[in-house]
């Protein structure tokens, strides 16, 4: 199994003995060094990346729109924004 080198420097969920998942709050991402956020953004389609936006803080949206290109970023900002994908998210 591969793990994102992300996985290492994300508080370990201890409260189970038989499970060491990962646990953090989408908040945990304004930590993460920026060269990990890119990796991870590119490997995302754009509609992944604008349904994750959808309830995320406004500190976390600049963080991951500061590392995407000017227009990818637009395109995203217009999914974001978009009434009928906010619906989609809200299941």
């Amino acid at each position: 199994m591969l793990v994102h080198p992300m996985a290492n420097s994300l508080p370990i969920q201890k409260n189970n003995m038989f499970s060491r998942s990962p646990i953090f709050d989408f908040d945990d991402l304004i930590n993460v060094d920026e060269k990990i956020i890119m990796d991870a953004i590119t490997k995302a389609s754009n509609g992944d990346v604008a349904t994750a936006l959808i309830d995320a803080s406004t500190a976390v949206k600049a963080l991951i729109f500061k590392n995407m290109p000017m227009r990818r970023s637009r395109i995203i900002r217009e999914e974001v924004n978009n009434p009928r994908l906010k619906l989609v998210g809200l299941w």
